[in-house]
């Protein structure tokens, strides 16, 4: 149940707007525990450059800082969607009991659910054919499940009908 909890906690914490916003990020758990994410190997501080050292070097520090920052791509953000795709689907496969190779081949970003008492039946939706998946969900589930399947649009706009967990 906590290792639930703190991936609930990833989730919460990379929604798109962080994702697409100012570099490093900082996860803070609970726990009480913080994480520093960097897109790329980490930059020194500007301070850390020594006075003496040439205007040039500076300059180039700041040059290759600013277009980090203004990087908006998913391949120069990846560790971020990265890591909340990795979060999304250990707790798909936590509720669905599906396996690692069923998750990752899973494709489609539009479902359709049947009611089957307190679970729901997954169907995914391409074409006007209904393909059934072998998946059940719980219905407390939907709703976190839908939240994802919106991130995953704002983030894969040009995929809808791609993997349903598209790692970079």
């Amino acid at each position: 149940a906590s290792f639930v909890q703190t991936l609930l906690e990833v989730i919460e914490q990379l929604p798109v707007s962080v994702i697409r916003g100012p570099l490093p990020v900082t996860l803070s758990f609970a726990s009480g525990g913080e994480f520093l994410i960097h897109c790329g190997s980490p930059l020194k501080p500007l301070g850390s450059l020594k006075s003496g050292q040439s205007g040039f070097k500076r300059k180039r520090e700041v040059d290759t800082r600013e277009r980090r920052a203004n990087d908006l791509s998913n391949r120069a953000r990846a560790r971020l969607i990265n890591l909340r795709l990795d979060a999304e689907m250990l707790v798909f496969i936590n509720q669905t009991g599906c396996n690692l190779t069923q998750a990752l081949r899973l494709t489609g970003s539009q479902f359709r659910y049947q009611s089957e008492g307190d679970y729901l039946r997954l169907f995914v939706w391409k074409n006007r054919a209904k393909h059934e998946v072998e998946l059940r969900i719980h219905k407390g589930y939907r709703r976190h499940f839908e939240n994802f399947l919106k991130w995953r649009s704002a983030v894969f706009p040009d995929d809808p009908d791609g993997l349903t967990f598209p790692f970079i």
